[in-house]
């Protein structure tokens, strides 16, 4: 499987599977979740459940990473990170911002979240933090 251009990694990852749906695309590279989520779409769970359902099935009891990679614009309902702390199976979350705006979004959205959680403005970076917690 051939991984898109723009997922260049200091650290050699294997991209495994790609799900493609309306909401997002969701990169699999073994434990490591990259989530691109499409122009415009807001991020909740009602309107993410099926593909966080869809994820967990995939990933079975392995330990993960999130990384929110946001390369398009679009809203996240940061008060329904509250749901992540019945995933016992996350074990952090990255966001990769590429403005200032993000930036500060990315910060408010971190106080809703009982976790390791990173802001990033490359993706690489995030990767290799992601892979750190993972060893952890």
């Amino acid at each position: 499987m051939k991984q898109p251009k723009h997922h260049q990694f200091d650290t050699p990852l294997t991209l495994s599977h790609i799900i493609e749906r309306e909401i997002a695309t969701v990169y699999f590279y073994k434990k490591i979740i990259i989530v691109e989520a499409k122009e415009g779409v807001n991020l909740s769970y009602k309107t993410a459940f099926s593909l966080l359902i869809k994820v967990l099935a995939m990933l079975k009891n392995k330990p993960w990473v999130y990384i929110s990679n946001r390369k398009n614009s679009y809203s996240v309902t940061p008060t329904d990170y509250k749901y992540l702390k019945h995933v016992s199976t996350i074990k952090g979350l990255a966001v990769v911002v590429s403005s200032q705006t993000g930036q500060i979004n990315a910060e408010i959205e971190k106080s809703f979240y009982n976790g390791p959680y990173e802001i990033f403005n490359d993706l690489n970076n995030a990767v290799s933090w992601a892979s750190g917690i993972l060893k952890k």
